[in-house]
């Protein structure tokens, strides 16, 4: 993979995932708000089996984040009167910014990833150059936050004034419970049994779809959107128990089978986990809760 630029790896890998028909989800960032857990593909030029096991865990769409580098982005970086840039390239001693102008349009970085079960999975690959400049921007990025946090607290509560008062055309065309259920249908498509977390990462998803998160830091529309994840949840948590209900005796009586043909007298939680693997199906974490212990109160029974 080496032997290639950024730009024709990323763009080989993305036409590849396409014609495998995964749905493709352009992200501008990878979200860390609910701490997923992380799996990192290391098996450098073999990133065509990291597809083909997406594909076998039943995944849908892969999120692509290609990070391409532009000189103006955030800060001007040949700007030769930026003094926090000024500062941060003298402590850094990394980033030459005649070098770095050159780069302008290259792509620095990508990640393509899938989520499963509260964890992501990514295969990603970053340039050094582009690691570096990373690196000053967030120097940047932390002197400018820790110098002018009253203005940062002012945009919030009156300042950008169009920010926080404009409501999205989405919001006033249909009504929440139209689209709580677009939700749903949404999350069924992407994880049949989302946990908290998946929900989480699905919910911003969708809102990003709806061209929704630029408008984050107007309270009404948060208001908004948090009244439709609930009503959202509250469809696919009904759904999902009323799924289970009638799934569970069926599974109860071939989880005993099992339990006997391995000689466990007394399951542990992952015992539940494994049968459900070789039994290719899953349940949500109560549902597999609740097959714990019935289990249980079965092989004591016996």
């Amino acid at each position: 993979m080496t032997s290639k630029n950024l730009e024709d790896i990323s763009k080989e890998i993305l036409n590849y995932a396409k014609n495998q028909g995964f749905n493709i989800f352009y992200s501008k960032e990878l979200s860390t708000e609910y701490d997923l857990a992380e799996a990192i593909w290391d098996q450098g030029s073999e990133w065509k089996e990291f597809f083909n096991i997406a594909k076998d865990e039943d995944i849908k769409t892969i999120i692509a984040n290609i990070q391409v580098f532009r000189k103006d982005d955030a800060f001007k970086i040949d700007d030769e009167n930026n003094p926090l840039l000024d500062q941060a390239l003298t402590q850094s001693k990394i980033l030459d910014l005649e070098e770095l102008s050159k780069l302008d349009g290259k792509v620095g970085s990508y990640t393509f990833s899938w989520i499963k079960n509260g964890v992501r999975y990514s295969l990603s690959e970053i340039t050094e150059w582009y690691k570096d400049y990373k690196s000053v921007m967030s120097s940047i990025e932390s002197e400018i936050t820790r110098q002018q946090p009253m203005g940062i607290l002012a945009d919030y509560y009156g300042g950008k004034e169009s920010q926080t008062q404009e409501i999205p055309e989405v919001l006033k065309k249909k009504s929440e419970e139209e689209l709580a259920n677009e939700m749903a249908e949404f999350m069924r498509k992407e994880s049949p049994t989302p946990d908290t977390r998946d929900f989480y990462v699905l919910r911003r998803m969708f809102w990003a779809e709806k061209g929704i998160e630029r408008f984050s830091l107007n309270p009404k529309v948060e208001l908004i959107r948090d009244r439709i994840d609930m009503k959202a949840q509250k469809i696919l948590e009904e759904e999902q128990t009323k799924e289970e209900k009638e799934k569970i005796p069926k599974l109860l009586e071939q989880c005993i089978q099992w339990c006997n043909k391995n000689n466990i007298k007394k399951a542990t939680q992952g015992d539940i986990g494994a049968f459900l693997v070789d039994n290719e199906t899953s349940l949500s974490r109560d549902g597999q809760r609740k097959l714990w212990q019935k289990v249980n109160v079965m092989l004591k029974s016996k």
